[in-house]
């Protein structure tokens, strides 16, 4: 059966409902594991005041490019992406513009659908607890052994094509070290999770509850097949593994903060302790290459926002190498899943259904009719 008394299983309902469940059995996993959980909140109200304002900008631009003849052209989409790379770390932008755009009387931004919205938004919470509690568990309870020093051995074989044999790569991360690169591959890494939150209401506002279900069972599932080929091949990057690499003092503080946060809870997590709610510690296949690809598939319908968000997506994928975090084939498996999983969304689509409906089988029956 697909439904429960009206109640479709692939509804949005019954996802949100499902996710919070399930972040309360896998947080209770994690209790009883002797971890305790530390939310980040200055994270979680950056996202909160930021994510919602970021959305509603870029939802009036997708609007805007829908009522303009012809849409809004290359200028416009070049200064949205500029924008983004150069002053994503600039938040108090992100509200002030989406108040100016509110209050306009021309704007002719309608906002809507403000049920899907919450729901989406509770399966988004529950739906990452649960990644991060998984990431927590497994850590806790899997041996130490990791596939690091091959993927590493395979690093080093690559990087001495441009360095020159010998290469050491400790303190060699981030790749670049003039400043402005640097705030542009760190606002681009950084801008995966409101990118999330835009799909989200993009969604909830033009398309309803089904596209938005159908988004979020997809995104979780990409987060769930890296978990299962974690369990199967681990890797933790090199920012853990061989946190060496990293020179933080020539990093910017949003990428300290990240590697710091990812570090405490990977020492943590085996040792027991406090927690700081930065549960990330896949390496194979990028998380964060494969959801941006997934992502800016996704941005197709919306000719602007795919054009604005193309250069950042493609920055996002480099900048997990540039900054440390991942070596070089985790962006490559990363496409090889998002590939195998796309073919396997595609046949399922396609497969033939037996879809059983007696009500309209009883019905002429009744009326005397056959």
């Amino acid at each position: 059966m697909s439904r429960i008394d009206g109640f479709s299983l692939h509804s949005l309902g019954w996802l949100a409902i499902s996710s919070v469940a399930l972040f309360v059995l896998t947080s209770a996993g994690v209790r009883l594991s002797g971890l305790q959980m530390d939310l980040p909140w200055s994270l979680i109200a950056v996202l909160a005041v930021v994510g919602l304002p970021f959305s509603v900008c870029f939802h009036w631009l997708a609007q805007l490019d829908k009522r303009r003849p012809g849409g809004l052209g290359w200028p416009w989409c070049v200064a949205a992406s500029a924008t983004i790379l150069l002053g994503w770390h600039h938040w108090f932008v992100w509200p002030f513009t989406a108040f100016m755009i509110w209050v306009w009387p021309r704007s002719g931004l309608k906002l809507a659908n403000v049920r899907t919205l919450v729901l989406a938004t509770i399966t988004l919470i529950g739906g990452y607890g649960v990644v991060w509690n998984l990431n927590y568990l497994m850590m806790r309870y899997m041996s130490l052994d990791r596939f690091d020093p091959v993927m590493r051995a395979i690093d080093v074989k690559i990087y001495s094509l441009w360095f020159g044999p010998f290469t050491d790569l400790t303190g060699r991360f981030p790749l670049v070290d003039n400043r402005v690169l640097l705030q542009i591959f760190d606002n681009a890494y950084a801008i995966l999770i409101p990118e999330v939150i835009l799909l989200t209401f993009l969604f909830s506002q033009q398309q309803g509850q089904a596209p938005v279900a159908k988004y979020l069972r997809r995104l979780f599932g990409y987060y769930l097949v890296g978990i299962v080929i974690y369990f199967f091949f681990p890797v933790n990057g090199p920012c853990l593994y061989f946190p060496e690499q990293q020179d933080l003092a020539r990093s910017l503080p949003n990428t300290v903060a990240f590697s710091n946060g990812m570090m405490h809870d990977y020492r943590m997590a085996k040792t027991g302790g406090h927690l700081a709610g930065f549960g990330y510690f896949i390496a194979v296949p990028s998380l964060h290459v494969l959801v941006a690809i997934f992502l800016q598939h996704l941005l197709l319908p919306f000719r602007a926002l795919f054009r604005m968000f193309l250069p950042v997506n493609v920055l996002l994928c480099i900048s997990t190498v540039v900054l440390g975090y991942h070596y070089l084939l985790d962006s490559v498996a990363a496409v090889v899943v998002y590939v195998a999983m796309g073919a396997f969304y595609h046949w399922s689509e396609r497969a033939p259904r037996i879809v059983t409906e007696p009500e309209k089988v009883i019905a002429p029956v009744a009326s005397g009719s056959i």
